[in-house]
């Protein structure tokens, strides 16, 4: 009988071990792949990264740098506990999440993705939340502010601000939708008492091993903390940057093959269709251009559907802040699938109310 049980549960491990093997093997073919890609469609992927940074150098950088070095500094300073001490229990009540995140909701509203995310993972590095707390802090309070909104996607692509603005508003509406619902579930049962900022209430909650981390300690002076704050800042930047540039290259390079492979097989031109899916899939900034040709209340529509899922780079790079505190990134995926539905629904009730 033990021969037998021994040589089934060595049995069910076999289709693991092929499941792992063939994972990697087709991840080795594809990352190869990438080499005659990039030869033979050298010109465009050598275009797809000066576009990217010249994108980058004109409008994320000077945009997201200073949020982060200010976020950074008013972490490391104490200010988040004034904030949460002002703003703190409203905000729990809504999210379900403690009242050291506010801040955290704020410069996400203000500096967009990763600003929000980036905060949440200073207040998880200073104890100020639990590690399930800011898993889902990084994917509720993680979105993008007017600057992306109004400013690129509503003035440049959409040519009218008015729109631009109107999808802001479906985002933050969204946002406080999923929010309230998490909320509400949270506080279904028993509810841990948080009313002050820092409380440490029953039960196990997992915090962040400082000793792991060269942070300094908050109500620090900002002379202090300055160079900290502008090193981890700039890090942060080339991060995303670095991010950015990549999934541009990945969504050239794969629209081109596909439309390689769809011209041999039906003799036509790849449907813009399948390019709008697969830029929206991968980058924002390459599906809201995407997406924003289509024009009218369709491709205003399609770009509200855009903020709300903000792309696997976004996430990347999300995932990459919270990596390095140890956190996984386990709720983003499914956050953003929400927020691309509810953002889409609120952006086409804004419009027709709107007129």
């Amino acid at each position: 009988m033990t021969k037998m049980h021994a040589s089934a549960v060595s049995g069910a491990h076999i289709p693991k071990a092929l499941w792992r093997y063939a994972k990697a093997a087709a991840r080795d073919i594809a990352l190869l792949y990438f080499i005659p890609l990039l030869v033979v469609f050298s010109d465009s992927a050598a275009e797809s990264v000066r576009e990217s940074l010249k994108m980058c150098a004109a409008a994320l950088i000077p945009s997201l740098f200073p949020y982060l070095v200010l976020t950074a500094l008013i972490s490391r300073c104490g200010t988040t506990e004034h904030i949460g001490r002002a703003i703190g229990q409203p905000f729990s009540m809504l999210f379900g999440l403690p009242g050291s995140l506010a801040f955290s909701f704020i410069i996400g509203m203000c500096a967009g993705y990763p600003a929000g995310a980036a905060a949440v993972c200073e207040a998880y590095r200073d104890g100020r939340c639990t590690a399930d707390e800011a898993e889902r802090g990084c994917a509720l309070l993680n979105n993008t502010g007017p600057g992306l909104t109004v400013a690129l996607l509503g003035t440049t692509l959409l040519g009218d601000r008015r729109l631009g603005i109107i999808i802001y508003l479906a985002q933050l509406l969204s946002v406080l939708t999923l929010g309230a619902l998490h909320g509400g579930i949270h506080n279904i049962g028993k509810r841990k008492k948080e009313n002050r900022l820092g409380n440490v209430c029953a039960g196990q909650r997992v915090r962040y091993d400082k000793s792991l981390s060269d942070s300094t300690a908050t109500h620090s002076s900002v002379l202090r903390v300055l160079p900290e704050s502008v090193a981890s800042a700039l890090s942060a930047t080339l991060t995303v940057v670095s991010l950015v540039t990549v999934f541009s290259l990945l969504r050239v390079l794969a629209a081109a093959l596909l439309d390689r492979v769809y011209i041999s097989l039906t003799g036509a031109a790849l449907p813009p269709i399948a390019t709008l899916l697969l830029s929206m899939l991968l980058e924002v900034s390459g599906g809201l251009g995407s997406a924003a040709t289509f024009g009218g209340t369709f491709g205003t529509v399609l770009c509200g559907t855009e903020i709300g899922w903000s792309g696997l780079c976004v996430t990347m790079q999300t995932k990459t802040l919270m990596r390095g505190c140890g956190l996984s990134g386990k709720y983003i995926i499914p956050v953003r699938a929400a927020m691309a539905v509810l953002c889409a629904g609120y952006t086409f009730l804004l419009l027709y109310i709107a007129g």
